[in-house]
């Protein structure tokens, strides 16, 4: 791998930045292919950057020996804030993120691994059956954002007690009680009042929902009618 200059117009301007490139074989020839957009780096960084990519320095990799000692770790500072992701894409929200962590029997390892909240709710909790919850609001109102799998792309600022008393039933018909806040605290407000027919744009304010009127209005002529 080695470090390629670049150049790229914006905002009527020549922009200069650094790309690390590897080179690959192909059935059609060597091709380059761009591993990672560097954005500017000064000497100390490019060549820090071209270590790394390098294994060290020396040009050239060599087989170590079944029983050699692992090389110690070595660290190049890198300035995030000029490193670019390219290819990202959206997949999915919170609850496709359950389903998956949930398929990949990983609960278990996030409950170890991952430290209690200042709510001290359990991670295992997050996934959550609850059956005929009851809520009491434990703080005041604070605004953020939400979203809804019913209205697709539809997003809002929402008004909500920041934390939540919760007493109901689990998939198991035990009762459960426990005090949330955060992410959590706002789930199980959003489905509880899905429960008592209350949608999330009837929570907008007024002037939020008439911003949003032409694609709540898109969105209901393209829902199928029922009798």
């Amino acid at each position: 791998m080695y470090l390629r200059r670049c150049y790229r117009a914006r905002d009527g301007k020549r922009h200069a930045y650094w790309a690390l490139v590897k080179s690959e074989r192909t059935a059609r020839g060597p091709r380059q292919r761009v591993v990672a957009y560097l954005g500017d780096l000064d000497e100390a960084g490019r060549l820090g950057v071209q270590a790394a990519a390098d294994g060290g320095g020396g040009g050239g990799s060599s087989q170590p020996a079944f029983f050699d000692s692992p090389p110690a770790p070595r660290y190049v500072e890198v300035d995030l804030s000029a490193v670019r992701v390219d290819g990202t894409r959206s997949f999915g929200g919170t609850w496709l993120a359950l389903q998956l962590i949930g398929r990949l029997g990983l609960k278990s390892e996030l409950d170890r691994l991952m430290p209690g909240g200042r709510e001290d709710v359990p991670w295992s909790i997050m996934p959550l059956v609850l059956v005929n919850p009851s809520l009491t609001p434990a703080a005041s109102p604070v605004v953020g954002p939400e979203g809804c799998l019913s209205f697709p792309e539809i997003y809002a600022e929402i008004a909500r007690p920041e934390s939540v008393h919760v007493v109901g039933i689990n998939g198991k018909g035990e009762r459960v009680e426990f005090r949330c806040g955060g992410l959590l605290a706002r789930a199980v407000q959003h489905e509880t009042d899905h429960l008592n027919g209350i949608l999330f744009i009837d929570r907008m304010d007024s002037q939020t929902k008439q911003d949003l009127k032409p694609e709540l209005e898109e969105l209901q002529a393209a829902s199928p009618r029922t009798a």
